[in-house]
């Protein structure tokens, strides 16, 4: 997201594209890790997010961050996290 932010403002410096270089191989890495292990409805998600210019990458970060609230919500309440902070502690 920070470099989509540099290539917006016309700045890219040396060390954005550093950090571009290393994600990218952290994502190939990842990525061929979930070939390995990933169930054919996550493969086929996943090839779906695979293609787009920078800007349709931007349209999907902004809409996964603003989404982030609900997912966490929803992923503490199925660890029981939610319930455990809304039961009173009783002091010994």
């Amino acid at each position: 997201m920070n470099y989509l932010w540099d290539v917006r403002l016309g700045n890219v410096p040396d060390a954005s594209r550093d950090e571009l270089e290393a994600a990218r191989h952290a994502h190939h890495a990842a990525f061929a890790e979930a070939q390995l292990t990933a169930s054919t409805p996550v493969l086929a998600e996943l090839d779906g997010m695979a293609d787009g210019s920078f800007e349709d990458i931007e349209k999907d970060l902004q809409r996964l961050w603003d989404r982030w609230k609900d997912m966490r919500t929803h992923m503490r309440t199925c660890l029981g996290a939610e319930e455990a902070a809304r039961t009173p502690r009783v002091q010994p």
